[in-house]
């Protein structure tokens, strides 16, 4: 029995009532849930980047790219970190073999969108500093081990991909992920929002 899901599902109900919005319904019984952008505007999680890092992971998918499980990450409850993460959606690629409780990037990838180029280069810098302290302590200074991660960005969009993935599979990420911002469109199919390890 999922009480936790049937409740979410009355509260996003309610919203999307109380805001004058309609029911939308998904397809396919037994996929993953997904969340439309009006209802999850009346959750107050529905934004311009999200919409756009989830038509990223969807032009990745759509591509043949192994990938499963996209996700949208928030902060676990028993993270301390004071920085507000960007919005992202995470994502597994099966082709990574290694198992984690949360989803990561070691275990696949994720795509941050911010409000200007000038955000990413601030992003940047943080995951260099984070990079160098864990090489310099074998972690980073939230305690998280070291994972090789490659990093891309187009325009106001970051792709952190895993390093455990060989060049050739990492190349065909990045030149998807390229022309997938360069597309400039949007998804209306926003993940399910899980607690993220990123």
């Amino acid at each position: 029995m999922r009480r936790p899901a049937a409740r979410w599902a009355v509260l996003a109900l309610l919203a999307v009532l109380a805001s004058g919005g309609g029911v939308v319904a998904h397809a396919h019984p037994g996929s993953p849930r997904t969340h439309s952008a009006s209802e999850t505007a009346a959750g107050g999680r529905a934004t311009a980047e999200l919409a756009l890092a989830a038509w990223v992971v969807a032009r990745l998918t759509e591509s043949g790219l192994p990938i499963s499980d996209p996700v949208v990450c928030t902060r676990p409850a028993s993270n301390p970190d004071p920085e507000v993460p960007p919005p992202m959606v995470a994502f597994r690629d099966r082709r990574v073999e290694r198992s984690y409780p949360r989803p990561v990037v070691a275990a696949g990838g994720a795509v941050e969108v911010f409000a200007s180029e000038a955000e990413v280069a601030d992003r940047l810098a943080l995951l260099e500093e984070q990079t160098i302290a864990a090489q310099r302590n074998g972690f980073d200074e939230m305690g998280r081990a070291l994972h090789p991660e490659r990093r891309y960005q187009a325009g106001p969009v970051l792709l952190r991909l895993t390093g455990f993935l060989p060049p050739q599979a990492a190349e065909r990420y990045r030149t998807v992920f390229e022309q997938a911002v360069a597309d400039g469109a949007t998804s209306d199919d926003i993940p399910e929002e899980v607690p993220c390890s990123i």
